[in-house]
């Protein structure tokens, strides 16, 4: 064999040995570089009506089993959960690196978006394929089929938590139709955390009408089958998503993949599954800017309708 079949053979086996030892120090800096501890941070409206200690208890377990399922040798991965009712308190844990990653509102999420970098990994939500939707509730015999026609009436928002979407949506909808905002177009607003304190006092004819979600009411009538013949949806909003994880810019860089696949595939464990029942997720999907839109659109529309209507008042002075 001569030398230039020699050198080029030894060549060969010198760029396969590299390659098998970078490829092995990749993966040993891989599986280095993965969790041994999470910090989560989420808002109180994030619960939406389950205990506060439950639903810590709930994401911790789930998050401690799916990541440490993806770990080396199955490490246990350390799980810090904390509730937030101050949306500021959150934004500064993030910015003092007290927090790893953060579930909220899609609404709290645009809000923050100047003040604090997060990354958008996980969208969750109840309902529809689009997400959840909002409905308004009549009694048939009341013969109320419009919105206008609640004018002056007295309605119950049961929305289990995050009351700010469909509150937002109640006036769009009133302002589209050159109506008062929901405080000054009825006669009484009242809130209530359980949907079903505000759709059977509707049923009872105590109430003129209600706003909750519409998988609640689907819920609810087949508990109750006589719900849907004496109740009637006059109104329904788009689908909204009902929450969104998001990851520290930095903290993503070294560990998005990992905890996305994770948290993709939660309802593959029974904990993962006794979470989606107690938090009412229909389903979990990897986050895209699409999921926004809904909601997106939402906020342009009522600001514009808020400005036009500030200028009819205007003029009418």
């Amino acid at each position: 064999m001569n030398s230039s079949k020699i050198t080029f053979l030894t060549t060969c086996r010198w760029f396969l040995c590299a390659m098998i030892v970078l490829s092995t120090n990749q993966h040993t800096r891989a599986a280095e570089l993965f969790l041994s501890s999470l910090r989560l941070g989420f808002t109180i409206d994030t619960i939406s009506g389950v205990d506060v200690n439950d639903a810590r208890a709930a994401q911790e377990l789930w998050l401690r089993t799916a990541l440490q399922n993806m770990n080396k040798n199955n490490e246990p991965v350390d799980v810090q959960i904390t509730v937030y009712s101050d949306l500021s308190l959150l934004i500064n844990a993030v910015k003092e690196h007290e927090l790893d990653a953060v579930t909220l509102l899609p609404l709290e999420y645009l809000s923050l978006q100047e003040d604090v970098s997060l990354i958008p990994i996980i969208t969750s939500y109840s309902g529809d394929s689009d997400g959840e939707h909002y409905v308004v509730l009549t009694h048939r015999e009341n013969n109320i089929q419009t919105i206008e026609q609640l004018q002056s009436r007295n309605i119950i928002v049961g929305t289990r938590g995050d009351k700010k979407v469909p509150q937002l949506w109640l006036d769009t909808m009133l302002l589209e139709k050159s109506l008062p905002e929901t405080k000054a177009f009825f006669k009484s607003v009242k809130y209530m955390r359980k949907t079903t304190q505000a759709i059977l006092p509707v049923f009872f004819k105590q109430v003129d009408a209600c706003l909750v979600p519409k998988t609640d009411f689907e819920t609810a009538i087949k508990l109750n089958p006589q719900l849907s013949v004496g109740l009637q949806i006059i109104a329904e909003s788009p689908g909204f998503k009902s929450t969104m994880t998001c990851l520290r810019s930095d903290f993503h860089d070294q560990h998005g993949s990992h905890l996305t696949q994770a948290m993709e595939t939660i309802n593959q464990t029974e904990q993962g599954k006794q979470f989606f029942t107690l938090f009412r997720v229909s389903r979990i999907l990897r986050f895209e800017e699409v999921h926004l839109d809904n909601i997106k659109n939402l906020l342009q529309k009522n600001q514009t309708l808020s400005q036009k209507s500030a200028h009819r008042q205007i003029e009418g002075q």
